[in-house]
């Protein structure tokens, strides 16, 4: 795992599709690389702003959870919206898989540690009940973007046809502008 990890910090790809990499390899480097990077996709203390108290969020029903993982997912940076677009359409393919049969809550329990930095270090054995319930909470919200990532991560969706929209229309301005075409090509 850790030559597979410095090779994609080398910039070599190509480590990736060596027949002796398997799945559990790579998904291992995947969470230590989300666990890695300096602030969690989603921090808890965001997610504890939308989702309230876990007995509020216990009682809440389906379609109010859906509108506050929405909200909390607009209120996040542009990149780590993105990339938890990317991540969460992946894991909700993978639930689909035939042979396969992951479920999304297996999925949940395994990345929710790594998505939301959940493992604290130094914490005392009477906050233990709490960050289990804790944990039990994020990872009820994570399984539930993985099923309904469609309908949770439709701002990226609008926002990335918006992207494209403008990418026509300077497209077609430059051609238009054959003096603009080397300056919107680099």
């Amino acid at each position: 795992m850790q030559a597979l990890r410095f090779s994609i910090d080398a910039n070599d790809y190509n480590a990736l599709r060596q027949p002796n990499v398997d799945i559990h390899t790579l998904t291992g480097v995947l969470k230590l690389f989300l666990r890695e990077i300096k602030s969690p996709l989603i921090s808890t203390n965001e997610a504890k702003t939308f989702i309230g108290k876990p007995n509020q969020w216990v009682l809440t029903d389906l379609p109010n959870k859906l509108e506050i993982l929405r909200r909390l997912i607009r209120s996040l940076p542009e990149i780590n919206r993105d990339t938890l677009d990317y991540l969460f359409a992946h894991f909700n393919r993978l639930t689909k898989v035939p042979l396969q049969h992951i479920s999304a809550e297996t999925l949940a329990i395994s990345i929710t540690p790594s998505i939301f930095h959940t493992v604290q270090q130094g914490a005392r054995m009477q906050d233990i009940h709490a960050l289990l319930k804790e944990s039990e909470i994020l990872s009820d919200c994570v399984k539930i973007m993985i099923e309904y990532h469609q309908k949770i991560f439709e701002c990226t969706a609008d926002r990335k046809q918006q992207k494209n929209r403008i990418s026509v229309r300077n497209l077609k301005k430059t051609l238009s502008h054959p003096d603009l075409l080397f300056q919107n090509l680099f």
